[in-house]
Parts: structure tokens; sequence; C-alpha cells
């Protein structure tokens, strides 16, 4: 009984290939989520950046010029998602809720980190 006490203790010590492992689980999912904050923070400073810039612009020129030019630039874009279409607006009336494509397809948009 005591070998076998013995040889299970031996097993389930820590040696250090054991604690090595288990710390580089642990650094891995410290590493992806400290690049999700900076990926985070980088969507939030564009965001920023781009209502700044919205901003100076409405005061340098005013709100009907930049407005005017958002939509001119709205106009000559492609559409995002094509295969969308309006034509459940009018269900939507009869308080039945409607599913799109966009529901079935897209929940949320997704970011790529970088693989390591």
């Amino acid at each position: 009984m005591l070998k076998w006490l013995i040889r299970w203790a031996s097993h389930q010590c820590a040696d250090p290939e054991r604690l090595a492992d288990r710390a580089l689980r642990e650094l891995r999912v410290k590493l992806y989520r400290a690049e999700q904050l900076i990926l985070d923070a980088r969507m939030e400073a564009d965001y920023y950046c781009t209502r700044i810039v919205f901003c100076e612009a409405v005061v340098r020129k005013g709100i009907e010029q930049v407005s005017d030019v958002r939509r001119a630039c709205q106009e000559m874009s492609p559409r995002l998602w094509p295969e969308l279409e309006l034509s459940g607006a009018r269900a939507a009336v009869s308080s039945e809720p409607v599913a799109t494509t966009l529901d079935a397809t897209v929940s949320r948009p997704v970011l790529a980190a970088k693989g390591g």
C-alpha cells in the first residue's frame, strides 16, 4: 500500500514540464485577450477620428455641403449587401416579425485576429 501511495504521489506532483504546459496555455489565453483589447482600442480610435473629421468639416463648410458630399458618396458606392431587398417591409407592418437575409447570414461583424 505504501509503494502504491508513493507511486501515486510521484505521478501527481508538479514536474517542470506540466507546469510549463499549463503556463503556456494560460499565457496564450492572456495574449489573445491582449490582442483583442488592442483591436478594440484601434476600432474605437478610428471611430473617434472619423467623428472628429466629420465635425471639423461641418464647422468649416456647414452641414448642407457636408451632407450633400456624403449623400453623393453613398450613391456612388456599391451596395454592401446586394442580396438584401426591402420586399419584407410591407409584411412588417402587420406586426409580424420578418426574417431577412441579413438575419440569416450576418449576426455581427467578426474581426480576424492574427494567428500565432
